[in-house]
This record gives structure tokens, C-alpha cells and sequence, in this order.
């Protein structure tokens, strides 16, 4: 054997590497989770069980890895603040996705102490000043104001935003029937219609089975003193609404990368609003289309 000429191997080389780079595939995109403490609870106990721990059992990681990058007690507003917003958009590359389920501590007062509350509109730039212990007031938007820059930070990033609709809360009318009544779910929605983006309706896909189970056993997924966060069982409901929604949509980024329990999943009975072009209405719950197979959640 010899040495080839300096000149000759860096040649070869170069002819060489714009195939082997050709080659090697695209990493698979990630599935990023912005939300609060019904995504991830951050409790050491696991008494309260977030649905973004669950999520990634239906997904094989090889083609959609899961992040669950939820914050518990945080908001719209919070979640950019406090820097959780940031820290997200700085690993975000073209063709990931990032849900954002937000709305539960978004419906507190913008001026309550856990700076977390904001106006509970989608309309216009209305705001209002806040005064902070540090002295300088804090301007404090609206609802729609957050999720609209939350959702064009995503698509500089060349991601996809999906905005999915907060969990249940924990409420039943007289007859034991599941509240389905949430006015953040319809501006998340209008939002996304807005923005011509992604909604997953998990919430009437959620109550469908809440009403099958029964006013006891649906109360009995919740923790102990809440009504919006979850034990084991209900933040897996949860996780496998969103699954289906996805499935609802025909997002082939989700569907191509289900994991055998994935694929386990029902369709859904009713895809309610989930949308894959925003067409629904916020004023008008649009049924979606009618499955064969019957939607039973696994539990």
C-alpha cells in the first residue's frame, strides 16, 4: 500500500462526501409540549399524572420524539415571561411541532399574584397595566394576543404550531352529563382559525368518553382537591385524545410515526373541531365526520 498524493485523496474526498451526505437521512421531527401542570405536573409524588408523560408510548421515537416542555401553573403570559418561550424556540428546528395548550391559569385575574391571568378576549391589542413588586408595571395582553405570537414564533422557526384545547374541567350538570361549555377552548379555537393552523378538539373528544364512563368514575381520574388535574389513568384519557385527534386531522407527520400502541387506538366516534385548515367556527361546534368503529379508550 501507499500514500496517495495530498492533492489526489482530498479530490476523492471531495467527490465522495456530497453522495455520503445525500445519503444520510433527516432526522426525525420533534414533538414539543408548551402548556401547564395537566401537561406536566412537576411533582415529585407522581400523585398528579400530566398527559405529556404518557403521550410518547404511542409515538416510536425514531420517527417523532416527544418533549414535554410544560411548566406547572404556567400560562400564555407566563410561559414567554418567565423564559420557558425562549428556551423552547432556541432548540426548535424546521419540521418540528409544538403544541400549545394553554388556558387554565390564562383565566385567573391579570392582576392576581401568580402573574399568570390575562385578558380573556382574542380581539384586537387591548391591554392592561399590571403594578409588580419590582416597581415597573407589566403590560398585560390578551388571550388571543399571546397565542397569536406564540404561533408566529413557531412558523419563523419553520415549525408546525398546534393548538389544542385546554382539558376538561371537572363539572357536571344535573344529570351527571360532563360540562363541555369552555369559553378558552373557543378562543384557542378562533385563534387557530385566525391563523389558519392546527386545532385538536381533545375536549369533546374527552367528554364523549367522560359521558360514557359515568359522572363517578370520570370524577374519580381527577386528584385529590382539583378539577382540572389528573391521576394516572385520566392523564392517559388525556394523552390518548390527542392521539386521536391527530389521527382526526390526517397530520402524516403523527400517523406514520404511531408506535403499535398508537395504532391500537380507536378512531374517534365524533373528530368534533379538530381541524387540519381552521375552517371551524368558535360560535359553532361543527360535528366531524361520523367513524364506523366505535371510540373506547383504552384504560
Amino acid at each position: 500500500m501507499f500514500d496517495l498524493p495530498w492533492t489526489v485523496s482530498t479530490a476523492i474526498l471531495a467527490l465522495l462526501t456530497p453522495a455520503v451526505i445525500a445519503a444520510s437521512p433527516a432526522p426525525p421531527p420533534t414533538l414539543y409540549l408548551a402548556g401547564d401542570s395537566t401537561c406536566n405536573p412537576g411533582n415529585a409524588s407522581k400523585s398528579i399524572q400530566g398527559w405529556g408523560d404518557h403521550i410518547g408510548a404511542y409515538f416510536t421515537p425514531a420517527k417523532l420524539s416527544v418533549i414535554n416542555l410544560a411548566h406547572p401553573g404556567a400560562s400564555t403570559r407566563s410561559y414567554i415571561a418567565d423564559g420557558y418561550w425562549d428556551n423552547l424556540l432556541k432548540i426548535l428546528v424546521p419540521n418540528d411541532l409544538v403544541i400549545l395548550q394553554f388556558g387554565h391559569c390564562d383565566s385567573r385575574s391579570p392582576k392576581a399574584p401568580q402573574n399568570t391571568g390575562v385578558i380573556p378576549s382574542i380581539i384586537g391589542e387591548s391591554y392592561v397595566d399590571v403594578p409588580r413588586p419590582e416597581g415597573k408595571p407589566e403590560r398585560v395582553y390578551t388571550f388571543g394576543h399571546y397565542l397569536r405570537q406564540m404561533i408566529d414564533d413557531v412558523r419563523a422557526k419553520e415549525a408546525v404550531p398546534v393548538v389544542v384545547g385546554r382539558t376538561l374541567v371537572k363539572s357536571f350538570d344535573s344529570r351527571g352529563t360532563v360540562s363541555r361549555t369552555d369559553e378558552w377552548v373557543d378562543m384557542a379555537l378562533a385563534v387557530a382559525a385566525q391563523k389558519s393552523t392546527i386545532f385538536l378538539d381533545t375536549h369533546g373528544i374527552t367528554a364523549d368518553f367522560y359521558d360514557k364512563l359515568g359522572k363517578a368514575s370520570a370524577s374519580d381520574l381527577y386528584a385529590a382537591n382539583s378539577i382540572i388535574d389528573t391521576k394516572l389513568k385520566g392523564a392517559d384519557i388525556n394523552a390518548q385524545a390527542v392521539v386521536m385527534s391527530f389521527n382526526c386531522i390526517k397530520l402524516n407527520a403523527t400517523i406514520s410515526s404511531l408506535s403499535k400502541a398508537g395504532q391500537r387506538l380507536p378512531q374517534a366516534d365524533n373528530c368534533w373541531r379538530s381541524t387540519g385548515n381552521a375552517n371551524a367556527t368558535a360560535s359553532t361546534r361543527k360535528e366531524g365526520k361520523k367513524r364506523k368503529k366505535r371510540s373506547t379508550i383504552e384504560l
